[in-house]
């Protein structure tokens, strides 16, 4: 008897270290996220900067970026809504790295919608500048070296107008759920140019299938009419690709 009862303790022993293990693993994981997002937010204006310097230097027109900003409005939109449906949707929160930092903050919120009013400002914007450092960082040192003048003028003003709206687009996400968002926040979202709250409560309703899109919320009305992401959700699945979570919350 008493070797059983050594043994039951040296068991629970074992598995409270394991578990010690696993939340500081989890734990310094998170440290270093949140040091990568923060290192991201610096990265992002200052490779936004060489290239809005890059483009006037080359062009001194103002006017392009302004067209820019206009044309990647929409792409930025449904850019968004492809990220959010495959999140949503189809990637498993046990996807390495992607899960744990990408897909399930994006779950989380269909349990607890109001959760990202709670976020700080590098939770809310990290992400998106981690994924948005590498591209611009890219474009910026192909730019450098290109001898087309035009070409170089263009992409750069292209993919700057892109990476803001797409940059700010959690933000707008966030503010479509604050109660009371600053008072030019909310012109903009009667203006319907970013993402009007009323607008997307409705992809909080099961089963959590239709307006992904929010950056503005314009390609909503196409994308779901069209059905856009349940083909591709069709296509995915029936090629064996991720499981969906279930109501559109859990996910393995």
């Amino acid at each position: 008897m008493p070797g059983n009862h050594r043994a039951a303790a040296e068991t629970g022993a074992s598995g409270s270290r394991r578990a010690t293990r696993r939340l500081l693993e989890g734990v310094r994981l998170q440290v270093r996220h949140r040091l990568l997002e923060a290192v991201a937010l610096f990265a992002v204006p200052a490779f936004a900067s060489l290239m809005l310097a890059d483009v006037w230097a080359r062009s001194g027109n103002a006017w392009i970026l302004l067209l820019a900003l206009v044309f990647t409005h929409p792409v930025a939109d449904l850019l968004s809504g492809l990220v959010h449906w495959a999140a949503d949707r189809m990637l498993p929160a046990s996807t390495p790295y992607l899960g744990r930092s990408f897909v399930r903050p994006f779950r989380e919120h269909h349990a607890d919608p109001e959760g990202i009013t709670r976020h700080n400002f590098i939770e809310t914007n990290g992400n998106t500048c981690i994924a948005l450092t590498p591209a611009l960082a890219g474009v910026w040192w192909w730019a450098v070296g290109q001898p087309w003048q035009s070409a170089a003028v263009v992409v750069e003003a292209f993919v700057l107008g892109l990476a803001f709206w797409l940059c700010i687009t959690n933000q707008i996400h966030k503010w479509a759920h604050v109660e009371r968002p600053p008072a030019a926040v909310r012109w903009l979202q009667r203006r319907r140019v970013i993402l009007e709250p009323g607008h997307h409560a409705a992809h909080h309703t099961m089963p959590f299938d239709q307006r992904f899109c929010i950056t503005s919320g314009w390609l909503n009305p196409v994308v779901d009419r069209l059905g856009v992401f349940a083909l591709l959700e069709r296509r995915c699945r029936g090629q064996d690709a991720f499981a969906p979570p279930k109501a559109g919350i859990g996910g393995r």
